[in-house]
């Protein structure tokens, strides 16, 4: 586990007067017409510690090197009419860093109001929504693929965050997924976000094929779906399938309608896995 994991995040509550966030953002809620919290203070929310106040800081680590900080994605939501902002971030590890992976983070705000004038509240925050030993860089948000939302029957948030990456000459698009539970408590035990695996959703190879290379151009789109849960309450996640993919050497699929991937939540694991045989 990693080591800063467990380190105090700020979890009290305070009125806030912020300026522009200036992370990826993405709205699920009625327009909201005040700022969003500054990165700075989003940064310090989670971490205690304010940086330069920008959107992405050095953060020192016990064995004199550092890490990164940044905020990563903002995100609007509403909940029993009430409306939330989060902004999730992520550490990176530095050079020399003793850390293990990335680590996701957020600090979630309730928009209150009192005399007249509305402003956000910090509802909680937390540098433990999720860890990814051995990775050291986060995958992008893309931007050009909208959210996709869930709220369950018990109205805990299920968030798909489209993302992609980049390798081996192939871009690969994703949706890392995310749980909120608007129940807080104070055992200890409460995590507003958990992180809950990522979905494959296609991707394209034109930096590495074409006519002189042995592998042949393809490109697919997955647009996920939530579907109700077969039992609990956690939804089941749908790809649907367009476009192609690599078969064999030479070869390419036509994907269609049976090549629809289901991902089903595991209580054991706290993440959306394809079933076998799927």
């Amino acid at each position: 586990m990693m080591s800063r994991i467990g380190k105090a995040a700020f979890l009290g509550s305070v009125m806030l007067v912020s300026i522009f966030g200036t992370a990826h953002a993405a709205s699920n809620s009625g327009a909201v017409n005040i700022p969003d919290p500054a990165p700075g203070y989003v940064l310090a929310d989670i971490w205690g510690e304010k940086g330069d106040g920008s959107a992405s800081y050095a953060l020192a680590n016990a064995n004199g090197s550092s890490d990164i900080v940044s905020l990563w994605y903002n995100y609007h939501f509403e909940i029993a009419g009430t409306p939330y902002y989060t902004g999730f971030t992520v550490l990176e590890p530095g050079e020399g860093s003793s850390e293990e992976g990335l680590l996701f983070g957020q600090a979630t705000y309730r928009l209150d109001t009192d005399g007249g004038k509305s402003f956000w509240t910090l509802f909680h925050g937390q540098n433990d929504v999720g860890e990814l030993p051995g990775v050291t860089k986060a995958e992008q948000v893309d931007d050009t693929r909208d959210p996709v939302q869930y709220v369950t029957s018990n109205q805990h948030v299920v968030l798909a965050v489209p993302t992609t990456i980049f390798e081996a000459g192939e871009t690969i698009n994703n949706f890392t997924i995310f749980s909120f539970d608007p129940e807080k408590n104070d055992r200890g035990d409460y995590k507003g976000w958990e992180y809950l695996g990522s979905v494959a959703a296609g991707g394209e190879n034109s930096a590495n094929c074409g006519d002189d290379l042995p592998t042949p151009c393809v490109s697919s789109t997955g647009k996920l779906s939530f579907a109700p849960p077969v039992s609990g309450t956690m939804p089941v996640i749908r790809v649907d399938m367009s476009g192609t993919q690599v078969e064999g050497p030479g070869k390419t699929k036509t994907l269609g309608a049976n090549d629809a991937v289901d991902y089903t939540f595991d209580e054991n694991t706290r993440q959306y896995q394809q079933p076998a045989g799927n």
